[in-house]
């Protein structure tokens, strides 16, 4: 039994998670980490925590996102909402440009980051009906080709 994530996610063949006295997930750690069981173990796993998006599911499956279509698979009904989880290190940063094509890219805020020596954490704002937070994680050399600086608009593409 450990309380610590990193020794839990490092150590064990299989991770029970437990919740409020009840186990709500037994899996091998690269499964807990890719297919949480539900929004509590999402946020649980994962430094820095996952980014947790609103969404709305619209007609054949398609998921709205931030005020845009994407072309995601989901099991529920159209008109139903739902949440959409990112991890962080699934996030690619550009500066100022829009990569050409890419439905799933938003313009953001780069609010500060946090320099961790080989890789770096942003916290941005998402633009769109509302500022959501948005939290991505690159690495330190992917960071330093890109020539943002705090408080420019940057694109965010998940």
């Amino acid at each position: 039994v450990t309380h610590d994530q990193v020794e839990a996610m490092t150590m064990s063949d299989r991770i029970a998670v437990m919740m409020d006295g009840l186990i709500v997930q037994v899996a091998t750690p690269a499964e807990i980490y890719a297919a949480p069981a539900d929004i509590r173990v999402a946020r649980f796993i994962g430094s820095p925590p996952i980014n947790i998006l609103p969404a709305n599911i619209g007609e054949a499956g398609i998921v709205g996102l931030l005020g845009e279509s994407q072309n995601l698979r989901t099991a529920l009904r159209a008109g139903e909402r739902a949440q959409v989880g990112i991890r962080p290190a699934d996030v690619t940063v550009a500066a100022h440009t829009r990569a050409r094509g890419a439905s799933s890219s938003h313009e953001g805020r780069l609010l500060h980051t946090e320099n961790l020596g080989n890789e770096i954490i942003l916290h941005l704002t998402l633009a769109g009906d509302r500022q959501v937070p948005f939290t991505a994680r690159l690495p330190q050399r992917e960071w330093a080709t890109i020539q943002a600086s705090g408080g420019n608009p940057n694109i965010v593409q998940v």
